[in-house]
């Protein structure tokens, strides 16, 4: 495909000998190229907007941030127009878990899956910067529904159904299949990392069994629970899918 009008400089130049190729699969709102070089190496190109709560700036952050701790994309460019930000980053290495290749054998792949979850969890927070608790989360829900983008009725069925602890950890925000990586048979990396914060557990444990059932049917819940490590909360579970479907 040919390469979009109006690049930064600095993008037009890393990428002027690249060829460009539009990538559809994900539901991130950021539209997203994979660059080959003439090498044959690959780069990924998100492009989108900037949003409170929402932008390519927010990622860049914190894949700076990640970096040193877990196996997440290298930032190699960002860049703001008055338009757009663009955030350019190194290829991964591996499949991401929804892909169909792993049909023949689930139950490996989502023991990877709760594995790498409980590695994302591992990370210390103690000096993570980006607050992702439910006091953060449920203030964003309010601001939604005041400005007519979220139900009333489903507020209010969110603070009623709150629970009244969370058990904090390094949460990747979006845990679902697309975004987590595997290559040679082993976790490879994690992608699409712009939500992730300190936030309970649950806030990648709801996403990855909702992400499971979709893809792959329902039933796989319990060996991605003896994975991680943990005895299924049906109200967390509960709760952290509706939240996420707010937003």
């Amino acid at each position: 495909m040919s390469v979009p009008a109006h690049l930064p400089s600095p993008l037009a130049e890393i990428t002027k000998a690249c060829t460009w190729h539009q990538i559809l699969l994900g539901q991130s709102g950021a539209t997203v190229y994979r660059l080959t070089r003439p090498d044959q190496t690959q780069l990924y190109l998100k492009t989108g907007p900037s949003a409170p709560n929402h932008s390519l700036l927010d990622e860049k952050e914190r894949l700076v941030w990640l970096h040193a701790r877990l196996p997440v994309p290298h930032v190699e460019l960002f860049v703001q127009d008055d338009q757009l930000d663009y955030l350019l980053m190194a290829e991964m290495p591996g499949i991401d878990t929804s892909d169909k290749v792993y049909s023949s054998d689930l139950p490996t792949m989502v023991r990877l899956l709760g594995e790498g979850m409980r590695l994302f969890h591992s990370v210390p927070i103690v000096d993570c910067p980006f607050d992702e608790t439910l006091n953060i989360k449920m203030a964003r829900a309010r601001q939604r529904a005041a400005s007519g983008l979220l139900p009333l009725e489903l507020l209010a069925e969110l603070e009623a159904t709150r629970p009244q602890t969370e058990d904090l950890v390094l949460t990747h925000g979006d845990y679902c299949l697309p975004n987590i990586l595997l290559h040679n048979g082993q976790l490879s990396g994690f992608i699409d990392l712009g939500r992730a914060g300190v936030a309970d557990r649950y806030q990648d444990i709801a996403l990855a069994v909702r992400s499971l059932a979709y893809n792959f049917g329902e039933g796989w819940a319990p060996q991605l629970f003896a994975a991680y490590g943990i005895e299924p909360d049906e109200a967390k579970l509960a709760f952290y899918t509706q939240l996420d479907d707010c937003f």
